[in-house]
């Protein structure tokens, strides 16, 4: 009549009816709990050289950047993922948008980042193809991603102006260029 299988069935679907309606309910207080971060700032320290690269010109940046994402941690908070990025526009592109520098907080002891002259983390991350950067206007954006244990993952940006490229070609210093040529 009932055979094992039967039994493991039942027992199979209402663990995993159960786990499903756990989940849920930790995704929907998750949606209570989602707050910004306080403090949010990003500014230019020193443009550190333009020079031209392929066509186009490359810039070296020096940055400070603080913002305290400790509003972000609560029990259903895996990691922040936090960056600090530049968007701009030239002839070759009508908008670009890159990614300056990065940092994973995975508790809130980590989550308060303030930093002074900051250099750009990613090789190339600044460079125009096909246009120039001389003379362009840019906007800094400071922005952040949260991943949960279980649920939606959260995301905001905080735009602030960044500043004006410099109109002539300065080598940058062999400290700005780090190891990356």
């Amino acid at each position: 009549m009932h055979t094992a299988l039967y039994r493991a069935n039942a027992l199979f679907t209402a663990a995993s009816t159960a786990l499903a309606v756990m989940a849920m309910a930790t995704a929907v207080t998750d949606l209570r709990l989602a707050r910004e971060p306080i403090n949010v700032s990003a500014s230019l320290a020193s443009i550190d050289g333009i020079e031209p690269a392929r066509g186009g010109d490359r810039a070296w940046l020096t940055l400070d950047a603080s913002l305290d994402a400790r509003p972000l941690f609560h029990w259903n908070t895996k990691q922040a993922f936090v960056w600090v990025g530049a968007s701009f526009a030239s002839a070759g592109a009508p908008r670009s948008d890159v990614m300056l520098w990065s940092a994973i907080a995975t508790t809130p002891r980590d989550a308060l980042i303030a930093h002074k002259g900051l250099r750009i983390d990613y090789p190339f991350a600044l460079t125009d193809v096909g246009g120039g950067l001389r003379g362009t206007p840019f906007n800094l954006t400071v922005a952040w991603q949260t991943t949960p244990r279980v649920g939606a993952v959260r995301s905001g940006r905080v735009s602030l102006p960044g500043g004006v490229f410099p109109g002539e070609y300065a080598a940058p210093s062999e400290e700005a260029r780090g190891d990356w040529e």
